[in-house]
């Protein structure tokens, strides 16, 4: 299961919280973060708010280890199945069809991966509108901690220190 934490940014009535985070080890070095996200040390997510969070409070948010990993089959393994099929596609028609087998083994490889990307796309969309690649807001760590969207976020790093909050202080 993997977990983070995050300061909650803004929350719907429809029961989503957009929540900045930190950019841990495991998104750092994704090439999608930095195309979606930016090269920023902070990302914004929207998570699913089963904790009742407001804005500005620190949250913890999980998503299945299971969720992970058939989130990352369905993004890899579709379209290189598509690439694949396309291959032994483009070899079996090539003698069927007047064109070479090199031509129809690469224009079907690439149409199969196209159609493998393509029905990757769709079946992310149908998971997302189902809610099962979301993280959920799984507790509030602490309530309001700042009544506006910081610069830096710090404060996120060691939530269970209650000595470097502020107003914490010798307490």
């Amino acid at each position: 299961m993997a977990q983070e934490k995050g300061l909650v940014t803004s929350i719907t009535e429809d029961g989503w919280a957009q929540v900045e985070t930190d950019r841990n080890d495991a998104c750092s070095h994704c090439s999608s973060c930095r195309v979606s996200f930016g090269c920023s040390s902070e990302m914004t997510i929207n998570a699913i708010n089963r904790a009742g969070a407001g804005v500005g409070d620190l949250v913890s948010m999980h998503l299945s280890s299971g969720m992970i990993m058939k989130s990352a089959a369905i993004l890899y393994l579709i379209p290189v199945a598509g690439l694949i099929l396309g291959a032994f596609l483009g070899d079996e028609l090539s003698t069927r069809i007047a064109i070479s087998k090199t031509s129809a083994v690469a224009f079907l490889s690439i149409s199969g991966f196209i159609t493998g990307y393509i029905i990757t796309a769709l079946i992310s969309r149908w998971m997302s509108a189902r809610r099962t690649l979301s993280p959920i807001i799984t507790r509030i760590i602490r309530r309001g901690l700042v009544s506006h969207k910081p610069s830096q976020s710090s404060f996120m790093k060691n939530p269970k220190d209650s000595d470097s909050m502020p107003g914490n202080a010798g307490s």
